[in-house]
C-alpha cells in the first residue's frame, strides 16, 4: 500500500489497483439538519451553560472542584508567566488593556481558532491536550491572556514569539474547572521600540461539558514508494502532548504473506518491495482497532490480505493468542478490502471480523470480475486450513488450502446475502451493537476500494443478521447519485454517521476551474459531513473551513477525509457531546509534497495531510446538530522516546480512535 491511493498490481496492467491511505454545548445557532452547519453562535462566556457531573475519568464528566462554584480557582497563576528573552517591564510596555490602543493590523490566530463574528470558537474535551496559542502578528513581543469565570486571576504570559504552550499543570486543573464553560483568549503584539502601538485579538475558545475517551493510532508516511521506513503508526492517549511509536512494518510477526493465487509467498516471483523479505507484511495502513484495543487489523500491500498485530507495549507486533492457524490462512486471502469489528462480537468464543470480499470461484485466485461482497471470518475458528507453502509441489497445497476454505464456509467464514446490492460493497464500518453495517456501493472496485475511476460512491446499510445478512437500504442523505459519499463511521453510541462527501471526478461543478479532477480517494474537494444513523439531512461540519487568515487557498481543497469518532458519546443538559478526528491538507508548520510513487496518477495532489479534532453536538430532543472548528494537534508529529521528544515530518492519515492499549506517552519538557 502507498502513501496515495493507487497502485497497480503486478498481475493487472489494465486496471488500477487502489489501496486506501489518504485515501462541532455552547448555546449558539445550531444547524438544523439540511443547512450547512455552522454552528455560528455569540461565542459570549455566559452562553454556554450546563451543569457538570461528577466522575472525571475518559469518556465521563469532569469532576470540577469546589471552588468553581465561587468563581475562586487558583488554577491560573496570580504572577505573570516570562520565557526567555522578554524584558522585566514587558507588564508596564503593554499596560492595562485599551481597544482604543490596538490600532495595528489585528493578529492572526492560526491555533486554535477563536470565536468572532459571531462564529463560535473551537470546542475542546475538559481533558484534551493542552492548547498551543500560534498566531502571526506584527512586532516582537507578545502578550497571551487567558480569563475563565472560574478562575481567581487571568492567566497571564509574555513571549517573543508568536507561539507558545500552556503548562499542562495550569491547563488540565483550569480546563476540569471551566468545563461547561468558556475560556477569553487575549493577544497583543508590540514592537518594544514603539510600545504605544499595539495591536490585539479577542475571542473564546469552548470547554465542554463532558471529557473524551480512548486513544489515538494513525498512519504516518513520508513517501509513496513502500519500504520498511516510508511508513509507521504513530499513537497518543486524550491529554498527551506528544506520540509514541506503536509499530513499523518490520516489528510485525504476522508473516507468510501469499501472493493471489496461493502457491508462493508474496515477493518470491513478484509483488515484493526492496528491504523486504518474501512473505513479510509491507504495510501497515488502513487499521482498525480490535475491540479490546490491544491490537489492529490492518489492510496489506497487494494482494491486499488482512495481517493483526497487537500494539501494547511490550508484545507490539506480535499476533494476538485468539489467531488460530484457520484463521491466519484465511486472513491471507487476497483481494479483501478494510476491516470492520464490533464489542458486540468479541468474546472469546464469538470473534468475528467484517472485510469486503472480491467474489471469485476459488479464494486464492486472480481476480475473477465479480462484485465485492461483505464477508465474516471468525478468528478463533477450529477449521484446519493450512497456509504453509512446502518447497516440493506448492500447487497442491494451494488446491487443498482452497477447497478447506471452499469447505470451511458457512463455519469459519462466511458471506453476507445483501439483497438489492448492485454495485461493490467496500469501506464497511459495523455498528457498536452489532445489528447494521454501513458500507460503500461503488460501480468499480478492483482491489476492495473503489478505483479512482468511480463514478459511484454511496452509503449503503445492511443487518449483520447472525452473519446471514439481508436486504440493503441506501442511506438517505448519503446516497447521492450526484456525489460520492465514503468513509462511513459510527459515532459511539451509534446515533451519528460521519463520512466524507466529494464531488465526482469529470463533474463540472464543485471544483473551481472545471472539471473535477479526482476520485473518491485523496479526493481534494473532500469535506467530512454528519447525519443521523438512520438517514436525513446531512450536516457539513464547520471544521472544514481553514482560519480565514492562514493563507489556504480553498481554490484548491483541502483534502478533508476520513473522519473517525471518539469511543464515548456522552450525553448532559440534554445535548450528546461527540468528538472525531480526521485528516486534512490546509496549511499546518513542515508541510510538504510527497513523492509520487510509480503507480501514483500524476494527476494525484500530492500535499501532505496532518490530523485534526472536531466536536459535534446533537440535541437530545431534535436532533439538530451544531459543530465546531477544527482543532489543529499540534503534538501530532512530537515523537516521544523515553526522555527525549524528537519533531518529525509526516503526512498524518487514517487515523483510528478507540480505547488503545497503546504504550504511554512519558511528559518531557518541550
Amino acid at each position: 500500500m502507498s502513501a496515495f491511493p493507487h497502485h497497480l498490481s503486478p498481475r493487472w496492467t489494465a486496471a488500477i489497483a487502489i489501496a486506501t491511505l489518504f485515501t462541532a454545548c455552547m448555546s449558539g445557532q445550531s444547524a438544523q439538519k439540511g443547512d450547512s452547519g455552522s454552528g455560528a453562535g455569540s461565542g459570549g462566556k455566559g452562553d454556554f451553560t450546563t451543569s457538570a457531573g461528577t466522575g472525571g475519568s475518559a469518556g465521563s464528566l469532569p469532576n470540577p472542584d469546589p471552588c468553581a462554584q465561587t468563581n475562586s480557582c487558583p488554577d491560573f497563576p496570580a504572577e505573570p508567566l516570562m520565557e526567555e528573552g522578554v524584558p522585566s517591564d514587558a507588564a508596564s510596555l503593554f499596560g492595562p488593556f485599551d481597544s482604543n490602543k490596538l490600532t495595528g493590523p489585528e493578529p492572526c490566530v492560526l491555533e486554535p481558532q477563536l470565536s468572532a463574528g459571531g462564529k463560535s470558537g473551537a470546542m475542546v474535551p475538559a481533558n484534551w491536550t493542552a492548547p498551543r496559542f500560534r498566531f502571526t502578528a506584527s512586532g516582537d513581543l507578545f502578550e497571551i491572556r487567558v480569563s475563565a469565570d472560574s478562575q481567581a486571576n487571568d492567566l497571564v504570559a509574555y513571549t517573543t514569539t508568536p507561539s507558545w504552550i500552556m503548562p499542562r499543570e495550569i491547563w488540565e486543573p483550569a480546563a476540569k474547572n471551566t468545563a461547561g464553560s468558556a475560556m477569553t483568549v487575549t493577544i497583543r503584539a508590540l514592537s518594544q521600540s514603539e510600545p504605544m502601538t499595539q495591536s490585539g485579538i479577542v475571542g473564546d475558545i469552548l470547554i465542554a461539558p463532558v471529557n473524551a475517551g480512548g486513544s489515538m493510532v494513525f498512519w504516518a508516511v513520508v513517501d509513496s514508494n513502500v519500504g520498511p521506513d516510508s511508513s509507521r503508526l504513530y499513537g497518543f492517549s486524550v491529554g498527551d502532548e506528544g506520540v509514541a511509536e506503536v509499530m513499523r512494518p518490520k516489528t510485525v510477526a504476522f508473516d507468510g504473506v501469499l501472493n493471489e493465487e496461493g502457491a508462493h509467498l508474496r515477493g518470491q516471483y513478484g509483488g515484493g518491495k526492496p528491504g523486504f523479505e518474501p512473505g513479510e507484511v509491507q504495510c501497515i495502513g488502513c487499521h482498525t482497532s480490535t475491540p479490546d484495543g490491544a491490537a489492529v487489523v490492518f489492510t496489506d500491500d497487494w494482494p491486499w490480505n488482512k495481517a493483526i498485530a497487537s500494539v501494547e507495549e511490550g508484545s507490539a507486533g506480535d499476533i494476538p493468542d485468539y489467531i488460530t492457524p484457520g484463521a491466519r490462512a484465511l486472513l491471507k486471502m487476497p483481494w479483501l478490502g478494510t476491516q470492520t469489528m464490533t464489542p458486540a462480537r468479541f468474546s472469546p468464543g464469538d470473534r468475528l471480523l467484517v472485510a469486503s470480499f472480491g467474489a471469485r470461484t476459488q479464494p486464492f485466485w486472480g481476480s475473477s470480475g465479480q462484485k465485492d461482497r461483505l464477508i465474516w471470518i471468525d478468528l478463533e475458528t477450529s477449521a484446519t486450513i493450512s497456509d504453509a507453502v512446502p518447497m516440493e509441489n506448492p500447487q497442491q497445497a494451494k488446491d487443498d488450502r482452497n477447497a478447506a476454505i471452499l469447505a470451511a464456509e458457512g463455519t469459519a467464514w462466511g458471506k453476507l446475502t445483501m439483497q438489492g446490492e448492485t454495485g461493490n460493497a467496500t469501506l464497511p464500518d459495523w455498528s457498536h451493537d452489532g445489528e447494521r453495517i454501513v458500507y460503500v456501493s461503488t460501480d468499480d472496485s478492483p482491489n476492495g476500494h473503489p478505483s479512482y475511476e468511480a463514478t459511484t460512491a454511496d452509503l449503503h446499510i445492511v443487518s449483520f443478521g447472525e452473519g446471514n445478512g439481508g436486504v440493503v437500504e441506501p442511506v438517505p442523505g448519503a446516497s447521492s447519485p450526484d456525489v460520492y459519499e465514503y468513509y462511513p463511521a459510527f459515532t459511539g453510541d451509534d446515533s451519528l454517521l460521519a463520512f466524507t462527501r466529494a464531488p465526482k471526478k469529470y463533474a463540472t461543478q464543485g471544483c473551481p476551474g472545471g472539471s473535477c479532477p479526482d476520485g473518491p480517494y485523496y479526493n481534494r474537494y473532500g469535506e467530512i459531513h454528519a447525519i443521523p444513523a438512520t438517514g436525513g439531512s446531512s450536516v457539513r461540519l464547520v471544521a472544514n473551513d481553514p482560519i480565514a487568515c492562514a493563507g489556504d487557498d480553498v481554490s484548491k481543497g483541502l483534502i478533508n477525509s476520513w473522519p473517525k469518532w471518539s469511543p464515548n458519546s456522552v450525553s448532559v443538559g440534554g445535548k450528546t457531546y461527540h468528538f472525531l478526528i480526521f485528516s486534512s491538507a490546509r496549511s499546518y508548520p513542515g508541510s510538504f509534497d510527497i513523492p509520487h510513487g510509480q503507480w501514483t496518477p500524476q494527476t494525484l495532489d500530492t500535499r501532505s495531510s496532518q490530523l485534526y479534532m472536531a466536536a459535534v453536538v446533537s440535541d437530545d430532543e431534535t436532533g439538530d446538530i451544531t459543530t465546531y472548528p477544527a482543532v489543529y494537534l499540534w503534538h501530532q508529529n512530537r515523537v516521544v522516546s523515553g526522555q527525549t521528544a524528537t519533531e518529525v515530518g509526516n503526512s498524518n492519515i487514517t487515523p483510528a480512535w478507540d480505547d488503545f492499549k497503546i504504550p504511554d506517552v512519558p511528559d518531557v519538557p518541550k
